[in-house]
């Protein structure tokens, strides 16, 4: 509000202004703000910068997968549930089985460990099925028994060539004695074992870990990661495994009609193998002879009795290589024997 004189000059000027009509400008300024940058934005749309690096970049989603060990277990038993059988006689009373079994070849050839009666047997297939077994003979030199199934659905398992590695974890997947149901244990290898005396000349090492349930049947078989059949129970409650190494060439002597043929028994001798401590070389692996036929090859190069086989053309006995391929090779020229505290060279050229 103006005043003014009756003289015509001006007096004090005084402004009054209400603090709605400020609180009401305020927002009217904020509001034309911020609809001035919506237009602007609008009609000047800024560029899309791209990241740094991609480090920068911000992933929002994690994936976990988690493998069930009880379904890897039950994967196995599928896959290998048609090859196992259980072995028994016909018509017994009580029903429980002898001994395992394992399909190895689509013939429906089947091996086992087990010594059984010679009474008529027969095997116990993955759906309970009573199957008719024939006899094809035993594999002496490896200590093993053949078998054919020429009924049912059954499917082979491939045979592991390489040594298995001690401290690994095996499946034995079995038949349970009185039920014939597929039954499975744990196995890990912890040493590698040399047979005993009386064990079958072909079979160089064994393997061998804790006990096995007394249950488990003679003939088991043992199944590696890659669902093969690494070895089959020799005697469980030793924990003796015969690998499948020895598996694998057993099974060719019977896919070549070579079962019968011994070829220590045609060089007249016997052996079974040992571990010794030599001055040069420290531990050694060396094949005991046991007995020599007179009159035979072994006799006639002047092997004995007690000899121990160190090297054949210079190269030591390996463990790992059969013997018995070494000493039948028709190359061989030289052997070097353990003979009381001597070393004794046996030159086979004349």
């Amino acid at each position: 509000m103006m005043s003014f004189n009756t003289q015509g000059q001006t007096s004090d000027q005084v402004v009054r202004i209400s603090l709605v009509w400020v609180f009401v400008g305020v927002l009217a300024m904020l509001l034309l703000g911020v609809a001035g940058g919506i237009l602007a934005n609008q009609l000047w749309p800024a560029p899309k910068m791209p990241l740094i690096n991609e480090r920068e970049q911000i992933v929002t989603t994690v994936q976990e997968v988690t493998i069930s060990p009880n379904k890897a277990v039950a994967d196995v038993v599928t896959t290998v549930n048609r090859s196992i059988v259980g072995i028994t006689t016909k018509n017994s009373v009580d029903r429980s089985l002898l001994a395992g079994g394992v399909v190895v070849t689509n013939d429906g050839l089947v091996v086992t460990s087990a010594t059984l009666p010679k009474s008529e047997l027969v095997a116990i297939d993955w759906q309970g099925i009573e199957v008719p077994l024939s006899l094809v003979g035993q594999d002496e030199l490896f200590g093993l028994t053949y078998f054919r199934i020429e009924e049912g659905l059954l499917s082979p398992l491939d045979v592991r060539v390489e040594a298995v590695p001690v401290g690994n974890e095996l499946l034995i997947v079995s038949r349970a004695k009185a039920t014939g149901l597929v039954r499975v244990d744990g196995f890990r290898v912890k040493e590698w074992v040399l047979p005993t005396e009386l064990g079958p000349g072909g079979i160089q090492q064994l393997l061998k870990g804790a006990p096995i349930d007394k249950i488990v049947l003679t003939g088991s078989a043992l199944i590696d990661d890659e669902m093969r059949l690494a070895g089959i129970v020799l005697n469980g409650q030793a924990g003796l495994i015969v690998g499948g190494d020895h598996l694998l060439k057993s099974i060719q002597r019977i896919a070549t009609d070579k079962r019968e043929l011994d070829p220590l028994s045609e060089l007249g001798i016997r052996a079974h193998y040992a571990l010794e401590i030599d001055k040069k070389n420290g531990r050694i692996f060396v094949a005991e002879i046991v007995s020599v036929d007179e009159g035979s090859w072994a006799d006639d190069i002047g092997l004995k009795a007690r000899d121990r086989v160190k090297t054949i053309d210079d190269k030591k006995l390996d463990w790992q290589n059969s013997f018995i391929d070494q000493i039948t090779s028709d190359s061989v020229k030289q052997i070097i024997v353990r003979r009381g505290s001597n070393d004794v060279t046996l030159d086979l050229e004349v």
